[in-house]
C-alpha cells in the first residue's frame, strides 16, 4: 500500500489524527513564515524519504512560488505554476478563461458600487450570490433570496464602493 504522511499548521489539525496517517508533522503557518514552512517542509520530505508531495490546499501557492527549492530533490510535486493558480483563485479572471474557452459558467457581474449589485440581481432574478474575487473553500461567499437580504448584508458590512470592486455577483444555480 501507499503510505501517506500529513502536515497541518495547527496543534490540534485533523491530519494528526487520521487512521490513515502512517505519519504526521506539523509545521508553521505558510501565511506568516512562509520560508519557515517550505524549510520544515523539505525536512520532513527528506527525512521521512517522501518521493511525492501533494499540496491541497491554500499551501499549494507557496509551495508553487518556491518549486525551485524541490528541483533535485527527488520528490515530485504536481502543482501549477503560480501565474495559473493565481489566474483560477481570481472569480473573475477565472470566469474570463472559461468564456474564452467556450466553458459554460454562471452569469458574473463585477460591480463598481452598491447600485450596480443590486441593479445586476434584479436583472438576473434571485437568488444570487455575492462572494469576494480571490477567496477558496467557501469562505466569503453568500447567497441572498431578495434585494432586501442583499441590502441588509451590505448596510451591515458597511461596504465602500472600493471594497464592493473585490467582490462578484454570480447567478445562483440551483444544484451546485
Amino acid at each position: 500500500g501507499l503510505r501517506v504522511a500529513m502536515g497541518t499548521d495547527a496543534h490540534r489539525g485533523m491530519a494528526l489524527y487520521s487512521r490513515h496517517c502512517y505519519r504526521s508533522f506539523e509545521y508553521p503557518d505558510f501565511n506568516d513564515d512562509p520560508d519557515g514552512f517550505i524549510d520544515c517542509l523539505l525536512d520532513f520530505l527528506r527525512e521521512s524519504a517522501c518521493s511525492v508531495y501533494l499540496p491541497v490546499g491554500e499551501e499549494g501557492f507557496v509551495v508553487s512560488h518556491h518549486r525551485n527549492r524541490f528541483v533535485g530533490l527527488g520528490i515530485s510535486v504536481p502543482i501549477s505554476p503560480l501565474a495559473v493558480l493565481n489566474q483560477l483563485e481570481n472569480k473573475l479572471t477565472c470566469h474570463r478563461l472559461c468564456q474564452s474557452l467556450g466553458i459554460r459558467t454562471p452569469r458574473l457581474f463585477e460591480p463598481l458600487n452598491r447600485s450596480e449589485v443590486l441593479d445586476f440581481a434584479h436583472q438576473m432574478g434571485f437568488p444570487v450570490i455575492l462572494k469576494h474575487q480571490e477567496s477558496s473553500s467557501g469562505r466569503d461567499v453568500h447567497v441572498f433570496d431578495s434585494a432586501e437580504e442583499l441590502g441588509a448584508y451590505m448596510d451591515e458590512r458597511a461596504f465602500s464602493d472600493t471594497e464592493l470592486t473585490h467582490y462578484v455577483v454570480q447567478e445562483y444555480v440551483p444544484g451546485t
